[in-house]
């Protein structure tokens, strides 16, 4: 259950209009949902893709408006030129949501893997270095790390793989 679920439709419709999707799906600036549930707020997350996903997007694509899928494959997209050191990281989330509700057969439609599994990927190589000095988004595991978000996205392929998509395979 969601504190905040009024929120979502208009902030979609709002960042469609303002051709601002991707900055709403990276939770960059006044485009960051702070995650609110019934066991509070969760500040420590870049946004809330869940409710941009089933309270906005597919509440829009459900409705008829069928364009919000392929703005929503652009707007992953072109989270990955943003020009940010988590680029590859808020992409990949943004899309692991997707992902997801694919897997559970709940997405009101399936987007292409091609093009975003190609731009994510692309992102990680070119903003390598930047996301090794990078601390921004991480969970630690202990002494053990992850101390960086290019080593922590390494650990978090594994939930990509568990639906279909193996984010670092042909880099290293």
């Amino acid at each position: 259950m969601y504190l905040n679920e009024h929120i979502f439709l208009p902030m979609v419709q709002k960042a469609r209009q303002e051709n601002c999707l991707d900055l709403l799906l990276a939770g960059r600036g006044e485009w960051r949902i702070i995650e609110r549930d019934m066991l509070g707020d969760f500040p420590d997350r870049p946004t809330d893709w869940a409710g941009i996903n089933s309270l906005g997007i597919y509440e829009i694509y459900e409705k008829g408006d069928y364009k919000i899928k392929d703005e929503l494959e652009k707007a992953i997209i072109k989270i990955c030129i943003q020009g940010y050191d988590d680029d590859a990281y808020l992409a990949a989330m943004a899309w692991y949501e997707q992902l997801y509700y694919e897997n559970a057969e709940t997405a009101p439609f399936v987007l292409g893997r091609e093009n975003i599994l190609q731009a994510i990927k692309a992102c990680i190589v070119r903003n390598k270095g930047k996301m090794l000095e990078s601390t921004k988004w991480i969970y630690s595991c202990g002494k053990k790390g992850p101390y960086n978000l290019y080593d922590f996205m390494k650990i978090m392929n594994d939930i990509f793989i568990e639906v279909g998509v193996d984010l670092f395979d042909g880099i290293e």
